[in-house]
Formats: C-alpha cells, structure tokens, sequence
C-alpha cells in the first residue's frame, strides 16, 4: 500500500510541475511577443499621432479659414536642398508648387540649415526662428545625416528632438508637426565616419523615439528604399554627392511624401 501511495505523491509533482512550466513558458513567450511588437502594425509610411488629423485633414480644415496655409521646413542641408540644380526642384518648393495648384493656398518658408544637427537648430536660435514665424504646418527633418557624420550619442540626439518637439509645442500648442526621416546616403560615404552606430541605427532610433514619443513622423527613408527596390534604381542615380539628392531624387522624394501623406 505505501508503494502506492508513494507512486501516486510521484506522479502528483511530476504532473503539477509539468502544469507550472507549462504555465511559465507561456507567460514568457507572451512577454517576448509583447516587447518585440512594433511601434505600428499599419504598413502606412506616414505614421500619425493618435489624437490628430492627418495631414490631408489638417490641410483641408486650415485651408477652410479663408488665408494661405503657412508650412515652415527645418532640419539639415537635405531639406534645405542642398544637391538640386535650383531651389524650384527641391521637396519643398515641389510641395508648395503641388498644393498651390490644387487650389490649397499654402506659403512654404524654409529654415534648414547645411550641417546642423537639432542641436545646432536649437542652439543658433533657428527653432526659436521657425517659432517666431506661427506656421500652421511644420515639417521637421531629423538631421540624423549630421547626427552620425559627427558621432553624435543617439541619446543627445533623441534629447535634441524632444527639447525641439516640446519647445514647439509650448510656443506653437495648435501647429501640426511632423518629423521626417532623411534620405539613404551610399555607402561609399560609410567609410568616412567613425561613428559607434550605422547610420540606419539613427534612422530607426530616432523613428522609434518620435513615434513611441506621439508624434507624427513620415519614414521617407524607407519609402526611398522601397521605391529603388521596386523599380530597380541605384541610390547613386539619385545622390548629387553620395549624401545630398539631385534634382531626381529630390523629385522622388517629393513623389513619396505627396503620396503618403498628402493624397492618403
């Protein structure tokens, strides 16, 4: 009888533990599905604040007020439009010239500056420039070129970001910003820089800082990758100087953000 007894005790914990560890591994693999989940699961390239309009949307209300739409650009040489045979051939002044002719009276000022990082944006007062103007509309490009040509720590230029986005937002609480990555630069600039991160870590750094943050943000670099991808075009057709576009890539540039966020 005891050996029984012994036996069923036995199998008791042999089946309990079972039970446990069954228990436990699902609640692990749980948690690494939940940590691992992307900051969206919408295929979308524009990704949009939660609580706001899109930017179509927000357009659509502004342009209703009977006055231009002013849309103010900072960020570095690539938004200033440094590359482009003329300034009429950059995303920007494409944009202007798009929304125009479709009846959205818009004013497009530029405030990038070649070479800045948001650091720099900040601290030689072309923040506090962009602010002083009262744009409606800003679209804000990250400068990350300029974070990881010059070794800049990712966590100096997430803080950079949030000190811009909440300066922004204090001054300017009604504006509608949107972040915006950069363009692919080519490999062959890779070699000049020193930099502990790839440049695509700071794409995808600073993407996932501004959108876990709750703010809008337009990945435009993917969209260039996606587009040469689709299409068969090599990086360097579209680069004046393996970093700034030429007047092709800055049309493409145009084309994408038109596309996801304009027409969406």
């Amino acid at each position: 009888m005891k050996k029984w007894y012994v036996f069923i005790l036995l199998l008791l914990i042999v089946v309990g533990g079972g039970i446990g560890l069954t228990l436990n591994l699902d609640a692990d693999e749980s948690g690494i599905r939940e940590e691992s989940s992307p900051v969206t699961s919408s295929d979308s390239l524009f990704i949009q604040a939660q609580s706001e309009n899109s930017f179509q949307e927000e357009l659509s209300a502004r342009s209703d007020q009977n006055s231009p739409v002013d849309i103010a650009v900072i960020g570095s040489s690539v938004a200033e439009g440094q590359g482009a045979s003329e300034y009429s051939q950059t995303w920007p002044s494409l944009l202007e010239s798009s929304l125009n002719e479709s009846a959205q009276g818009v004013n497009v000022t530029n405030f990038a500056v070649s070479g800045f990082k948001v650091s720099d944006l900040i601290e030689e007062g072309d923040v506090d420039e962009l602010i002083q103007s009262s744009p409606d509309v800003i679209l804000f490009e990250t400068s990350v070129i300029n974070s990881y040509y010059h070794d800049e720590p990712i966590e100096e230029t997430n803080e950079s970001i949030r000190l811009a986005a909440d300066k922004i937002k204090e001054e300017l609480p009604n504006a509608y910003l949107v972040f915006m990555a950069p363009n692919p630069i080519s490999e062959s600039m890779y070699s000049v820089v020193t930099s502990d991160l790839d440049f695509e870590e700071y794409v995808y750094e600073t993407e996932q800082f501004i959108t876990e943050s709750g703010w809008n943000y337009f990945d435009s670099y993917t969209a260039w990758n996606r587009q040469m991808e689709e299409e068969g075009i090599d990086l360097d057709s579209l680069l004046d100087d393996g970093t700034h576009p030429n007047d092709k890539g800055y049309q493409m540039w145009f084309d994408l953000l038109n596309k996801a966020m304009v027409q969406a």
